[in-house]
C-alpha cells in the first residue's frame, strides 16, 4: 500500500524540543517588496520558551514529507502551475534547462549549478539560451575555481500566488525527472510568502550563489562588443574559447589519418606516424595530443608543432590488449577493400565471388550452425523460426560495418531517423547460445577465431565512447546486459549516432553495437533504438556430442563474409530502405545463392522477421508437447503446469518470466499456475478446456471440498 503523504498542521502542533534556535526571531520584520520571489509576510505570532529555554515561535509551517517515485510525482512537484524556479542543482545541461523552457512553459528559470556548465551542444542551444537570458528570464551560476562543488538540492517552486520551499535529494536532471532508476526525497515547506521564516528560506538559497559566476555573461559581452559579427560565429568562437569544444572535422581528419595508417601495410615495416598540427587551433591540438599520451613512445615536437608514435605499439595497446576481441576493421568503398588488421598482419575482406563451386561450399558451411537446431536443440520453440532468427542476426553482423556508410548516405538525403541506425538486440533465455553465436559470427566476419565476447560488467559508458573514436567499423558485442545498465548506458546511447564527428564529404568509422541479454523487454527509450531478433532454441552444452559438433563448427569458419562485403559495397549505389535496413543484406545473400545454384533454404528471412513473432509465445506452446509436461486447467479459471521433478529451477523462472505482463503466475517448487487462464489464452492463441469439457456443479466442488 502506498503511503499518505506525511502533513503537520501548523495551527496544532508547538516547536519540538528537537529545534535548535536557528529559528529565534528577536523582532517582527516590516517587510514590504516588490520582487515576486519575496512578497509582504503577515505578522509573527507570539512566542514562547521551547525546552531549551530559547524563544521560539509558535508556529511552524505547513509541510510535507514526499517520496518521487514516478515521473508524474515529479512533474506534480516541480511543473504543473508553475510559473518559475529557483534552483540550486547537481548536473543540469544547457540541453535539460531550453527544454524545461519550451515543454513547461516557464517564465523564468534560474539555476545554481554543481559545477561548470558543459558546452559539447549545439551552436543553436547556446543562442537560444543567451537571448532567453538577455530578456531576463534565465540565470543560471556555476561555481568559480577554488571554490567548492555544490552538493545541495533546493528550490524555490512560484505558483501563481504562492512560493514553495524544496529541499531533499532529487536533481534538475532528467534521470530524476523520468523517476525510472531513482527515488527522491524531499521536504516542501508550502506557502513560505505567508510564512514567518520566509526570509530565513530565501536566505538559505541565496547563500549558494556565493563564490559563482554567471553562465554566459562573457558572450553576452562579446555580442554586445561585436553588433556587426555575425551572432552564430561569435557564439562558435566563444565555444572554443571556453576550452570545451573542438573542431570536429579537423579532429577527424587526425583520426582518419592514424586509422589509414595503422593499416597500411608499409606501416608494418616502418611503423612510425607522424601527424602535423599546424593550421589546427589550440583546443583541437590539446584534444589530439590526449589521445595519443598515454603512449610510451608518443612524443609531441614542440619545434615541429607534430605528434609522433610508434603504430605497432598503438595497435598493440587498442586493439589487441585493452579491447580484446575487438578489431581494427575498416571500409574503402572506393578501392571495394574491407581491410583487417590481426597482429602484424593486414588482410582484405572482401572478394569478388568468381567461383560458383567455391561460393556453393562457402555457403553450405555457413548453413551448418543453424542446422543445429534441429539435430542439437531441444523441442521447445518452433525449428524453422528459430533458424529464421539465427539468420537474421548474421545478416544483422555482416551489415553491421557498413553502418556509417549507409549512416552517410542516408544524411545525404535528410531521410535519416534522429535516433540513427539501430543497435542490435538479441534476446533469450539463459542456455540458448547468444554468447557462443556472437562468438562464431564475429569469426566469421574477421576470418579468425574470436573468443572473447565483452560482458557488461567488463566496460562502462567511457570505454564505449573511447571505442567510438578509434576508427574501427567492427561491431562491439556487449553480453548478457541488464536494465541498470542500459540505463547507465543512455546518455552514450541515445545521442550515439547524432553526437559524432561526422563531415557531410567525410566517412567515420564508427562500430555498431549489440547487446545479448535474458531480459526480453527493453526500456520505453531503448525499445525505438534496437532491432529485436528472439533466440529461443535450448541447446545443453553439458552433452558431449553438442559440445564436439559446435567445437567442429568454430574449427571450420566459412569464408562467406569476403563475397558478401564486396557485393555490398556495389549496393549502396541503389536506395537505401529506412523500414527494412537489411534490405541489401537479403539481396546480396539471394544472390549469392542465385551465382552458387544453391537452393535457398527454407529458413532464410526474405523479409523482416514479423512484428507478430513472438518467440516467447512459440515457446510456451511447445512446452505443452515435450516429454515429462503435465498441466491441467481448474473450474476456478487456471492452469497447473508441472515440471519432472529434475528441472532446474532457473528453466522453470524463465518461463515465468517470459510471459505477457497481464498473465498473473506464480511458481510453487515444480509447478506454475497461471491464475488467470482466458487472458493466457488470448495470448498463446490455445484453448485448455477441463479434461472432462464440462464443469461441475457447485455442490459437487462443495462436495469435495468438505469431504
Amino acid at each position: 500500500m502506498a503511503r499518505k503523504k506525511r502533513k503537520i498542521d501548523e495551527a496544532n502542533l508547538t516547536l519540538g524540543a528537537a529545534i535548535p534556535n536557528l529559528f529565534e526571531m528577536d523582532e517582527e520584520p516590516n517587510v514590504k517588496e516588490t520582487d515576486k520571489w519575496r512578497k509582504e509576510s503577515y505578522e509573527f505570532p507570539t512566542k514562547q520558551s521551547n525546552n531549551f529555554g530559547l524563544q521560539s515561535p509558535f508556529i511552524i509551517p505547513n509541510h510535507e514529507v514526499v517520496v518521487i517515485d514516478t515521473k508524474k510525482k515529479f512533474n506534480d512537484l516541480f511543473f504543473a502551475g508553475v510559473t518559475g524556479i529557483k534552483g540550486v542543482t547537481f548536473g543540469a545541461s544547457p540541453d535539460l534547462i531550453l527544454k524545461m523552457f519550451k515543454e513547461k512553459n516557464l517564465e523564468e528559470i534560474e539555476i545554481i549549478n554543481s559545477e561548470k556548465f558543459p558546452l559539447n551542444v549545439k551552436v543553436e542551444t547556446i543562442d537560444e539560451l543567451e537571448k532567453l537570458k538577455t530578456e531576463g528570464r534565465l540565470k543560471c551560476y556555476y561555481p568559480e575555481k577554488g571554490h567548492k562543488t555544490i552538493h545541495s538540492k533546493v528550490y524555490l517552486i512560484r505558483r501563481d500566488g504562492s512560493l514553495d520551499f524544496v529541499v531533499g535529494s532529487a536533481n534538475l536532471t532528467e534521470n530524476a525527472q523520468n523517476a525510472s532508476q531513482q527515488k527522491n526525497a524531499v521536504v516542501i515547506f508550502r506557502d513560505i510568502l505567508n510564512s514567518p521564516y520566509k526570509d530565513m528560506y530565501l536566505d538559505v538559497y541565496e547563500e549558494h550563489k556565493q563564490g559563482t559566476k554567471l553562465f554566459l555573461d562573457s558572450l553576452s559581452q562579446m555580442i554586445a562588443e561585436e553588433n556587426e559579427t555575425d551572432r552564430l560565429e561569435i557564439i562558435k568562437q566563444y565555444v572554443i574559447q571556453d576550452g570545451v569544444s573542438i573542431d570536429k572535422g579537423k579532429y577527424l581528419d587526425a583520426v582518419i589519418y592514424v586509422s589509414d595508417n595503422l593499416l597500411d601495410q608499409d606501416k608494418l615495416v616502418s611503423p612510425r606516424i607522424e601527424y602535423s598540427l599546424d593550421g589546427i587551433n589550440q583546443i583541437t591540438a590539446k584534444a589530439i595530443k590526449k589521445r595519443y599520451d598515454k603512449l610510451k613512445s608518443f612524443d609531441f615536437n614542440k619545434q615541429e608543432n607534430k605528434i609522433i608514435f610508434d603504430s605497432s605499439e598503438y595497435y598493440e595497446r587498442i586493439f589487441s590488449g585493452e579491447f580484446t576481441g575487438i578489431p581494427l576493421l575498416k571500409i574503402y568503398p572506393d578501392k571495394k577493400e574491407v581491410r583487417l588488421r590481426y597482429g602484424n598482419n593486414i588482410d582484405n575482406r572482401a572478394r569478388l565471388p568468381d567461383d560458383p563451386q567455391k561460393v556453393y561450399n562457402e555457403l553450405m558451411l555457413f548453413e551448418r550452425y543453424f542446422e543445429t537446431v534441429d539435430t542439437y536443440g531441444e523441442k521447445n520453440a518452433d525449428p524453422t523460426n528459430s533458424k529464421m532468427a539465427l539468420f537474421e542476426a548474421a545478416l544483422y553482423v555482416f551489415w553491421c560495418p557498413f553502418a556509417g556508410l549507409i549512416y552517410q548516405c542516408l544524411s545525404k538525403e535528410n531521410a535519416l531517423s534522429d535516433k540513427g541506425l539501430p543497435f542490435g538486440w538479441w534476446f533469450g533465455p539463459s542456455n540458448t547460445g547468444k554468447t557462443t553465436y556472437a562468438s562464431y559470427l564475429m569469426s566469421v566476419l574477421t576470418g579468425r577465431p574470436i573468443t572473447k565476447i565483452i560482458k557488461e560488467g567488463e566496460i562502462k559508458a567511457n570505454k564505449i565512447e573511447s571505442i567510438k573514436q578509434y576508427g574501427t567499423s567492427a561491431p562491439l558485442v556487449i553480453d548478457d546486459v541488464g536494465g541498470r545498465f542500459m540505463n547507465n548506458m543512455k546518455n552514450i546511447l541515445t545521442k550515439y549516432w547524432t553526437d559524432n564527428y561526422w563531415t557531410d564529404t567525410t566517412y567515420s568509422a564508427i562500430p555498431q553495437l549489440i547487446f545479448t541479454t535474458n531480459k526480453v523487454l527493453p526500456q520505453p527509450w531503448l525499445n525505438t533504438r534496437i532491432m529485436k531478433i528472439g533466440l529461443t532454441t535450448l541447446f545443453n552444452m553439458n552433452d558431449r556430442k553438442t559440445l564436439q559438433e559446435f567445437n567442429k563448427i568454430k574449427d571450420t569458419i566459412p569464408d562467406v563474409f569476403p563475397y558478401f562485403a564486396y557485393l555490398f559495397m556495389d549496393s549502396l549505389e541503389t536506395d537505401i530502405l529506412d523500414n527494412d535496413i537489411l534490405y541489401h543484406s537479403r539481396a546480396i545473400f539471394e544472390e549469392l545463392y542465385s551465382f552458387a545454384g544453391r537452393s535457398v533454404p527454407n529458413y532464410f528471412p526474405s523479409d523482416p522477421l514479423s512484428s507478430e513473432f513472438d518467440p516467447n509465445k512459440n515457446r510456451w506452446l511447445s512446452l505443452f508437447d515435450e516429454k515429462g509436461i503435465e498441466y491441467e486447467p481448474t473450474d476456478y479459471n487456471e492452469l497447473k503446469i508441472t515440471f519432472p521433478l529434475t528441472t532446474d529451477d532457473k528453466i522453470i523462472n524463465d518461463y515465468i518470466r517470459i510471459l505477457d505482463k497481464t498473465i498473473d503466475a506464480e511458481q510453487n517448487v515444480k509447478t506454475i499456475t497461471i491464475r488467470n487462464l482466458d487472458t493466457f489464452q488470448k495470448w498463446v492463441g490455445r484453448d485448455f478446456p477441463p479434461k472432462n469439457h464440462q464443469k461441475r456443479s457447485i455442490f459437487a466442488r462443495f462436495r469435495k471440498r468438505v469431504g
